[in-house]
């Protein structure tokens, strides 16, 4: 009677849970095996990385491997290095180059010189006393005769200058005479302390200029 029993009562709890919905059983099937991955999850992480031996020191870990802050391979970055500095000193062996190589004006002539000093002298010819202005105009000739024709017309007295240019080939008579009464006016002026004028500055000024310039024979107008 009581194994009948225990029979039916598990006849209908076969019949209950064919009963219950298959998407249920599935559902709960599903929760037990979530279960089942966490625990086993947590048991794993919780002993990760203890050592067996609390008294053992830590484990030492690998070097990390270098990491490539380029975006290009190093071979590559130093060729780019090395064609740039090439680049480089070929742009400063050109600028050498053309620094040395470059046209250099002439230094001024002799007559340039004596033009310009002369034409500087012009300016004063009102605030120079007549025998000031003759010995700057005389020392102005004579340098450019001493330059332009290597005579020692600077170290000279006007005796002493006319005779070395008396057999001078590069003058003319006509040349060396209005050199000669030049040269007299103007010490008239100096050592005699002959009465002269701003008048008198300008001549003599305009005379050494004709004379530089190539006038020669109108020296003496």
């Amino acid at each position: 009677m009581l194994m009948n029993d225990k029979a039916r009562m598990t006849n209908d709890e076969k019949l209950q849970m064919s009963a219950v919905p298959r998407a249920v059983r599935r559902a709960a099937h599903f929760r037990a095996s979530c279960f089942v991955i966490f625990s086993s999850f947590v048991i794993r992480h919780s002993s990760f990385g203890q050592s067996a031996d609390p008294s053992a020191p830590p484990a030492i870990r690998d070097i990390a491997p270098p990491v490539d802050v380029l975006p290009w391979p190093m071979w590559m970055v130093w060729s780019a290095l090395a064609a740039a500095l090439a680049f480089i000193g070929l742009l400063a062996w050109l600028a050498f180059c053309w620094w040395r190589n470059r046209p250099v004006a002439p230094p001024p002539t002799p007559r340039e010189i004596a033009l310009a000093e002369l034409e500087k002298a012009r300016a004063q010819t009102g605030e120079l006393a007549p025998y000031a202005f003759s010995i700057l105009v005389s020392n102005i000739l004579r340098r450019y005769v001493s330059s332009q024709f290597q005579l020692r017309a600077t170290q000279q007295t006007s005796p002493e200058f006319l005779a070395a240019i008396s057999d001078f080939p590069k003058f003319s008579e006509p040349e060396k005479n209005e050199l000669a009464e030049f040269l007299e006016k103007c010490d008239l002026i100096k050592f005699a302390q002959v009465a002269a004028s701003a008048e008198d500055s300008i001549t003599l000024l305009n005379q050494a200029v004709r004379f530089v310039e190539g006038g020669g024979g109108e020296l003496a107008g």
